[in-house]
């Protein structure tokens, strides 16, 4: 789709309207923004009708002794429901409360709004003699008549679409009590084409079943969703919308209700699905639905990452996590990386601008690993950190005891309230100091035997032991986790990459 801003037409227009700003004659005139929105085309699903709201209020403004302020629009969003987004909609009115600009032209009122609180927001702050403008008619929010006249339209409108989503679920719960689906994809992985645009031969749907069916109790055996991904795609087979497997969505293909030829309504299931023959049996997919609502939130759902979690990116300080990349290799494996998440958390923002081989690093820091817990001044500072760590430790436990000594007292009437005040509070600072101390030693290996292993007995260790022993070998190594560098250039060595925090 063109970006109707780009149109010639309209760019010439939009260059006339910004001339006005350098006109004394427009130096006080009002700033209009133009907005346009249209919740979607029944006819193609595309946006044609907001290009051309926005070319019409273009030419409003053009029009009007006014200067054209900001130019929005909110493609395939509601004003209806409560819970959509509308970016556009909330720059204007924070445009118009703050003054940047003195109204609004739209294409009507109803693409403005379609819920009364919309516009009673407006009108909170309308009272400077805001303009509500459109190609039917004007309204100056500071005038009764006016936010009378659009409370109505903008009543009739929110009822217009409390009237047609009322049909909708009517005739969702009629498909549903048919054993039909409403709405959706033209097409699912596994099942046949709902249009005859996205049709795909009977073969290939036999060949997803087949997968579906295999995947179902490959997963219920223990095999990863990762590594059933990495089948499918070795058997030709990609999503619905062609897209190769992850995780997340073989994931969303095996716990879905169809598999099962089932139907489900906000999680519940509430009958069949007419037409479509069952993948699996019921009781198999309710066994995989189970082991799926089994995990926690936020664990892996597929391979585990030796170094996930334990990795910072030196650019954002967030924290890597592994994921597939690229293409399979010829032995039909998936390229693996660690990189840094866009995100906003608790580690964090990631700035999604740095990754590294995850087989790379893996054997970096595994000869780390060995070289340093097989180091004899390593098990000497083992030695050292646990004897601080004892002494640490018994302080704690005297100032806990004294504490509580000084608890009971105060219970017992022997010291007044403002004694106990002004003793506790340099206690409780001591005790936080020594926890903290104690947790920091902890971390970094001491209180564990301060034996000298060798390299062939250390190596013997790491190669026998789960990815979770690994990750406790690397902590040991590393407590505050491992920093990576930005590569200075393609393949460069991940030795020169990595460094302990």
């Amino acid at each position: 789709m063109v970006d109707v801003l780009e149109l010639p037409q309209v760019r010439a227009l939009v260059e006339r309207l910004r001339d006005r700003d350098a006109d004394p004659e427009y130096a006080s005139v009002p700033v209009l923004d133009v907005y346009g929105r249209i919740s979607v085309n029944p006819e193609t699903g595309e946006t044609e009708k907001v290009d051309r709201q926005i070319m019409d209020t273009l030419v409003e403004v053009s029009r009007r002794r006014a200067r054209l302020g900001a130019v929005l629009r909110d493609d395939g969003r509601s004003a209806w429901s409560i819970k959509a987004k509308r970016p556009g909609w909330e720059e204007l009115v924070t445009r118009m409360e703050t003054g940047a600009s003195s109204g609004v032209v739209a294409w009507h009122t109803d693409r403005l709004m379609r819920q009364p609180r919309d516009l009673e927001r407006l009108i909170s702050f309308g009272d400077r003699g805001l303009v509500v403008a459109s190609c039917h008619g004007d309204y100056n929010l500071a005038n009764a008549d006016d936010r009378f006249a659009l409370r109505v339209i903008t009543a009739a409108a929110a009822k217009s679409s409390d009237d047609t989503s009322r049909r909708q679920k009517r005739k969702a719960a009629a498909m549903r009590a048919a054993g039909q689906v409403s709405g959706g994809p033209a097409r699912w992985f596994g099942c046949p084409a709902r249009t005859l645009e996205a049709a795909v031969p009977a073969e290939q749907v036999a060949a997803e079943r087949d997968a579906i069916a295999w995947g179902v109790r490959a997963h219920l055996d223990g095999v990863g969703l990762e590594t059933i991904g990495i089948e499918w795609t070795r058997r030709g087979l990609l999503t619905a919308l062609g897209q190769q497997w992850t995780a997340t969505s073989v994931s969303h293909v095996l716990k879905h209700p169809r598999v099962a030829g089932l139907l489900a309504y906000e999680g519940v299931v509430v009958g069949t699905m007419a037409g479509m023959e069952p993948i699996v049996d019921r009781q198999e997919w309710e066994e995989l639905t189970a082991k799926f609502l089994t995990r926690r939130r936020g664990r892996p759902v597929g391979r585990v990452y030796l170094l996930s979690g334990m990795l910072h990116c030196s650019l954002c300080g967030g924290r890597l996590n592994g994921k597939l990349h690229g293409r399979l290799l010829a032995d039909g494996t998936q390229p693996r990386l660690y990189f840094c998440r866009p995100r906003q958390n608790a580690h964090g923002a990631g700035c999604a601008r740095l990754a590294i081989n995850c087989d790379r690093a893996d054997t970096t820091v595994r000869a780390l690993v060995l070289r340093v817990l097989s180091d004899p001044a390593h098990a000497r500072q083992i030695a050292r950190s646990s004897a601080a760590l004892a002494k640490a430790t018994a302080s704690l436990e005297a100032a806990r005891a004294d504490a509580d000594a000084l608890g009971r007292r105060l219970g017992e009437g022997k010291i007044a309230l403002s004694v106990f005040d002004a003793a506790i509070e340099p206690l409780q600072a001591r005790i936080a100091r020594l926890d903290t101390q104690v947790t920091a030693l902890r971390d970094a290996g001491a209180g564990q035997a301060a034996r000298q292993a060798g390299l062939v007995e250390i190596t013997a260790e790491w190669d026998g032991a789960d990815i979770d022993t690994r990750r406790a070998m690397v902590r040991r190594v590393a407590p505050k986790g491992l920093l990576v560098l930005a590569a200075t250039g393609p393949r460069q060595p991940a030795e020169q990459r990595l460094t302990i925090r």
